[in-house]
């Protein structure tokens, strides 16, 4: 296990990338894995913004809901500024992971992964 502080984590120097409201960075990983722990640290950092809800689950089963939808699932949680992500275990099911990596990367393509 290797600990390390929020801070490394978040250099002050990484680019914010907000061109049509992209995401950047995403938390990936299985359940029980510690994608909630790891997305609640991140959360208290003031350089980033969670969605709304931890999981919405975009870009498996809610795509046809369009990207208005999910965009407002950011609505008051960031400034300019801050990096937006969101952390949502069903991006690494086998039967859904091509999908939404494929959706992942023509939403948000410079979104860095982090996978557990």
């Amino acid at each position: 296990l290797m600990v390390m502080h929020v801070d490394r984590l978040i250099p002050e120097k990484l680019s914010v990338n907000h061109d049509h409201r992209s995401i950047d960075f995403f938390i990936l990983g299985f359940s029980k894995c510690g994608t909630t722990s790891l997305a609640e640290l991140l959360a208290a950092h003031p350089s980033t913004s969670m969605s709304i809800e931890k999981e919405p689950n975009f870009f498996t089963f809610h795509f046809d809901r369009g990207t208005s939808w999910y965009e407002q699932l950011f609505d008051g949680t960031a400034s300019p500024s801050t990096m937006r992500f969101e952390a949502s275990t069903t991006y690494s099911v086998d039967e859904f992971a091509k999908t939404a990596c494929q959706r992942i990367k023509a939403h948000s393509p410079f979104a860095k992964l982090i996978f557990i």
